[in-house]
Protein backbone atom coordinates (compact mmCIF):
# COMPACT_ATOMS: atom_id res chain seq x y z
CA UNK A 1 0.00 0.00 0.00
CA UNK A 2 1.11 3.68 -0.50
CA UNK A 3 2.65 5.02 2.36
CA UNK A 4 0.61 8.06 3.95
CA UNK A 5 3.46 10.39 3.04
CA UNK A 6 4.38 8.99 -0.07
CA UNK A 7 6.58 12.11 -1.15
CA UNK A 8 9.41 14.05 0.46
CA UNK A 9 11.08 16.50 -2.14
CA UNK A 10 14.36 18.26 -0.94
CA UNK A 11 15.40 21.61 -2.96
CA UNK A 12 18.00 23.93 -2.23
CA UNK A 13 17.64 27.35 -0.18
CA UNK A 14 19.48 30.50 -1.64
CA UNK A 15 20.14 31.21 2.40
CA UNK A 16 20.11 28.64 4.77
CA UNK A 17 20.92 25.39 2.50
CA UNK A 18 18.00 23.04 2.67
CA UNK A 19 13.76 23.19 1.99
CA UNK A 20 11.44 20.36 2.64
CA UNK A 21 8.26 19.76 1.64
CA UNK A 22 5.91 17.04 1.30
CA UNK A 23 2.56 15.32 -0.55
CA UNK A 24 0.29 13.23 2.10
CA UNK A 25 -2.11 10.36 0.06
CA UNK A 26 -5.38 12.37 -1.55
CA UNK A 27 -7.57 9.53 0.15
CA UNK A 28 -6.27 9.55 3.30
CA UNK A 29 -9.14 11.03 6.02
CA UNK A 30 -7.81 10.66 9.23
CA UNK A 31 -9.22 14.08 11.56
CA UNK A 32 -7.37 16.77 11.88
CA UNK A 33 -5.22 18.54 12.86
CA UNK A 34 -2.20 17.26 10.89
CA UNK A 35 1.44 17.33 12.75
CA UNK A 36 4.25 17.21 11.55
CA UNK A 37 8.07 16.69 12.07
CA UNK A 38 11.12 16.94 10.00
CA UNK A 39 13.62 14.13 10.98
CA UNK A 40 17.53 13.56 9.69
CA UNK A 41 19.73 11.02 10.62
CA UNK A 42 23.41 9.72 9.60
CA UNK A 43 22.37 6.48 7.57
CA UNK A 44 18.85 5.64 6.18
CA UNK A 45 17.86 3.49 9.08
CA UNK A 46 17.97 5.99 12.31
CA UNK A 47 18.78 7.13 14.82
CA UNK A 48 16.39 10.03 13.43
CA UNK A 49 16.62 13.64 15.81
CA UNK A 50 13.96 16.12 14.87
CA UNK A 51 15.15 19.27 12.52
CA UNK A 52 11.99 21.43 12.86
CA UNK A 53 9.42 22.28 15.23
CA UNK A 54 6.03 20.66 15.79
CA UNK A 55 4.47 21.87 12.09
CA UNK A 56 0.04 21.87 11.96
CA UNK A 57 -1.43 21.80 8.75
CA UNK A 58 1.97 22.76 7.15
CA UNK A 59 3.29 21.43 3.84
CA UNK A 60 7.03 23.00 3.77
CA UNK A 61 10.26 23.50 5.83
CA UNK A 62 12.77 25.69 5.82
CA UNK A 63 15.74 24.82 7.72
CA UNK A 64 16.90 27.72 10.21
CA UNK A 65 20.65 27.31 10.04
CA UNK A 66 23.47 24.59 9.27
CA UNK A 67 23.39 21.20 10.30
CA UNK A 68 25.00 18.71 11.90
CA UNK A 69 26.70 16.13 9.45
CA UNK A 70 28.91 13.55 9.37
CA UNK A 71 32.11 13.53 7.78
CA UNK A 72 30.53 12.61 4.13
CA UNK A 73 28.98 15.65 4.71
CA UNK A 74 25.66 13.18 4.39
CA UNK A 75 22.16 12.99 6.01
CA UNK A 76 18.91 11.43 5.27
CA UNK A 77 15.54 13.12 5.91
CA UNK A 78 12.07 11.89 6.47
CA UNK A 79 8.82 13.53 7.60
CA UNK A 80 6.87 12.19 10.52
CA UNK A 81 2.99 12.87 10.55
CA UNK A 82 0.87 12.60 13.50
CA UNK A 83 -2.96 12.72 13.91
CA UNK A 84 -5.49 11.66 16.20
CA UNK A 85 -5.54 8.08 15.33
CA UNK A 86 -1.58 7.36 14.63
CA UNK A 87 1.59 8.03 14.20
CA UNK A 88 3.00 7.82 10.05
CA UNK A 89 6.35 7.74 8.83
CA UNK A 90 7.52 8.88 5.20
CA UNK A 91 9.58 7.20 2.77
CA UNK A 92 13.51 8.10 3.87
CA UNK A 93 15.22 10.92 0.84
CA UNK A 94 18.75 11.00 0.45
CA UNK A 95 20.58 14.21 1.48
CA UNK A 96 20.57 16.06 -1.97
CA UNK A 97 17.16 14.62 -3.64
CA UNK A 98 17.42 14.06 -7.32
CA UNK A 99 20.83 16.43 -7.33
CA UNK A 100 24.19 14.97 -6.80
CA UNK A 101 25.68 17.43 -4.04
CA UNK A 102 27.95 19.60 -6.88
CA UNK A 103 24.22 20.13 -8.36
CA UNK A 104 22.47 20.93 -5.24
CA UNK A 105 24.85 24.09 -4.62
CA UNK A 106 25.19 25.10 -8.27
CA UNK A 107 21.29 25.22 -8.15
CA UNK A 108 21.61 26.99 -4.41
CA UNK A 109 23.82 29.59 -5.74
CA UNK A 110 21.62 29.95 -9.15
CA UNK A 111 19.02 30.90 -6.63
CA UNK A 112 21.04 33.06 -4.05
CA UNK A 113 21.80 35.20 -6.97
CA UNK A 114 18.22 35.65 -8.39
CA UNK A 115 16.88 36.80 -4.61
CA UNK A 116 20.14 39.57 -4.71
CA UNK A 117 18.78 40.30 -7.64
CA UNK A 118 14.98 41.10 -6.29
CA UNK A 119 16.33 42.15 -3.05
CA UNK A 120 18.54 45.18 -4.70
CA UNK A 121 16.61 45.95 -7.26
CA UNK A 122 12.78 46.39 -7.12
CA UNK A 123 11.40 43.14 -5.22
CA UNK A 124 9.07 42.28 -2.66
CA UNK A 125 8.55 39.77 0.10
CA UNK A 126 5.49 37.60 -0.44
CA UNK A 127 3.73 35.31 1.31
CA UNK A 128 2.83 32.37 -0.91
CA UNK A 129 -0.66 29.44 0.49
CA UNK A 130 -0.28 26.48 -1.54
CA UNK A 131 -4.06 25.60 -2.19
CA UNK A 132 -4.99 22.09 -0.57
CA UNK A 133 -5.03 18.93 -2.34
CA UNK A 134 -4.93 16.77 0.68
CA UNK A 135 -5.72 17.56 4.22
CA UNK A 136 -8.82 16.63 6.71
CA UNK A 137 -11.80 16.88 4.31
CA UNK A 138 -14.48 19.61 4.98
CA UNK A 139 -17.79 18.51 6.24
CA UNK A 140 -19.35 20.08 3.06
CA UNK A 141 -18.41 17.14 0.97
CA UNK A 142 -20.85 15.01 -0.14
CA UNK A 143 -20.66 11.71 1.80
CA UNK A 144 -21.35 9.76 -1.03
CA UNK A 145 -20.02 11.08 -4.01
CA UNK A 146 -16.96 13.44 -1.83
CA UNK A 147 -17.73 16.25 -4.25
CA UNK A 148 -17.41 19.67 -2.50
CA UNK A 149 -21.10 20.90 -2.33
CA UNK A 150 -20.60 24.14 -1.57
CA UNK A 151 -18.26 26.27 -3.70
CA UNK A 152 -18.48 29.70 -0.94
CA UNK A 153 -17.99 27.15 1.90
CA UNK A 154 -16.38 29.52 4.68
CA UNK A 155 -14.24 26.59 6.05
CA UNK A 156 -12.72 25.10 3.35
CA UNK A 157 -13.27 28.37 0.61
CA UNK A 158 -14.47 25.24 -1.76
CA UNK A 159 -11.11 23.33 -2.02
CA UNK A 160 -13.12 21.00 0.49
CA UNK A 161 -10.38 20.82 2.56
CA UNK A 162 -9.99 22.65 6.06
CA UNK A 163 -7.80 24.37 6.03
CA UNK A 164 -8.36 25.36 2.40
CA UNK A 165 -4.54 26.32 2.20
CA UNK A 166 -1.13 25.10 3.35
CA UNK A 167 1.14 27.92 4.74
CA UNK A 168 2.72 30.70 4.36
CA UNK A 169 6.14 30.24 3.33
CA UNK A 170 8.10 33.93 2.25
CA UNK A 171 9.79 34.42 -0.49
CA UNK A 172 11.30 37.26 -2.45
CA UNK A 173 9.76 38.23 -5.90
CA UNK A 174 9.30 40.58 -8.87
CA UNK A 175 6.24 41.86 -9.67
CA UNK A 176 5.98 42.43 -13.82
CA UNK A 177 5.93 46.55 -14.07
CA UNK A 178 3.10 46.16 -16.51
CA UNK A 179 -0.18 45.06 -15.83
CA UNK A 180 -2.79 43.35 -17.70
CA UNK A 181 -6.23 44.15 -17.51
CA UNK A 182 -9.16 41.40 -18.16
CA UNK A 183 -12.66 41.77 -17.62
CA UNK A 184 -15.45 39.50 -16.82
CA UNK A 185 -18.91 38.97 -14.76
CA UNK A 186 -18.78 39.56 -11.21
CA UNK A 187 -20.53 37.32 -8.64
CA UNK A 188 -23.64 38.21 -8.68
CA UNK A 189 -23.66 38.19 -12.58
CA UNK A 190 -25.25 41.23 -13.06
CA UNK A 191 -22.38 43.59 -14.13
CA UNK A 192 -18.76 43.62 -15.54
CA UNK A 193 -15.12 43.39 -13.28
CA UNK A 194 -11.98 44.33 -14.40
CA UNK A 195 -9.19 42.36 -13.17
CA UNK A 196 -5.44 43.06 -13.08
CA UNK A 197 -3.13 40.16 -14.33
CA UNK A 198 0.63 40.66 -13.20
CA UNK A 199 3.50 38.20 -13.89
CA UNK A 200 5.41 37.18 -10.58
CA UNK A 201 9.81 35.83 -11.01
CA UNK A 202 10.42 33.90 -7.65
CA UNK A 203 12.62 31.30 -6.99
CA UNK A 204 11.13 27.62 -6.40
CA UNK A 205 11.72 26.91 -2.95
CA UNK A 206 8.13 25.53 -3.04
CA UNK A 207 7.09 25.29 -6.47
CA UNK A 208 3.44 27.36 -7.37
CA UNK A 209 1.05 25.59 -9.02
CA UNK A 210 -2.56 26.97 -10.18
CA UNK A 211 -5.20 28.15 -7.77
CA UNK A 212 -2.54 28.98 -4.64
CA UNK A 213 -2.60 32.11 -2.86
CA UNK A 214 0.02 35.14 -3.10
CA UNK A 215 0.39 37.76 -1.02
CA UNK A 216 2.24 41.09 -1.40
CA UNK A 217 3.73 41.48 2.09
CA UNK A 218 4.52 45.19 2.15
CA UNK A 219 0.84 46.32 0.11
CA UNK A 220 -1.43 43.63 1.69
CA UNK A 221 -2.55 42.76 -1.78
CA UNK A 222 -4.14 39.41 -2.24
CA UNK A 223 -3.65 37.37 -6.19
CA UNK A 224 -4.44 33.86 -7.28
CA UNK A 225 -2.40 31.93 -9.73
CA UNK A 226 -3.26 31.61 -12.61
CA UNK A 227 -0.47 29.51 -14.51
CA UNK A 228 3.52 28.87 -13.52
CA UNK A 229 6.20 28.18 -16.17
CA UNK A 230 9.14 27.06 -14.95
CA UNK A 231 12.37 29.52 -15.93
CA UNK A 232 15.98 27.31 -14.89
CA UNK A 233 15.80 23.78 -13.45
CA UNK A 234 18.34 21.41 -13.47
CA UNK A 235 17.45 17.60 -13.42
CA UNK A 236 13.94 18.85 -13.49
CA UNK A 237 14.24 20.24 -10.77
CA UNK A 238 12.63 23.58 -10.22
CA UNK A 239 15.07 26.25 -9.43
CA UNK A 240 13.35 29.75 -10.84
CA UNK A 241 9.68 29.92 -12.00
CA UNK A 242 7.76 32.87 -13.08
CA UNK A 243 3.57 32.94 -12.19
CA UNK A 244 0.63 34.36 -13.55
CA UNK A 245 -1.26 36.07 -11.25
CA UNK A 246 -4.77 37.76 -10.73
CA UNK A 247 -5.53 40.23 -8.56
CA UNK A 248 -8.29 39.36 -6.10
CA UNK A 249 -11.46 41.71 -4.97
CA UNK A 250 -11.31 42.95 -1.76
CA UNK A 251 -14.07 41.34 -1.17
CA UNK A 252 -12.26 38.02 -1.78
CA UNK A 253 -12.75 35.10 0.93
CA UNK A 254 -9.18 34.63 -0.01
CA UNK A 255 -7.96 37.88 2.24
CA UNK A 256 -9.39 35.78 5.45
CA UNK A 257 -6.97 33.07 4.50
CA UNK A 258 -4.36 34.42 7.25
CA UNK A 259 -7.24 33.97 9.99
CA UNK A 260 -8.39 30.19 8.62
CA UNK A 261 -5.44 28.31 8.43
CA UNK A 262 -4.00 26.37 11.36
Amino acid sequence: MTPVIPRVHVVPDYNKGFVYHWDVRPDFEDPGPWQFLVQAAETPSGDWLDISPVLTNVFAYRASGPLRMNKSFVLYFRVLMRTPNGIYESVVVSPYGDLDRREFLLGRDIMRVEVLHHRKLGGVEIDVWSTSNWGPRCDCRDPVTGHVRDSKCPKCLGTGYNPPYHGPFRVWGAFSTDSQHQTGFNESGDGVTERKAFTIDLVASVPMKKNDVVKDVRSGKMYHVDSVAVKTEIRRVPLLQQCTVMEAATTDPVYSVEDRNG
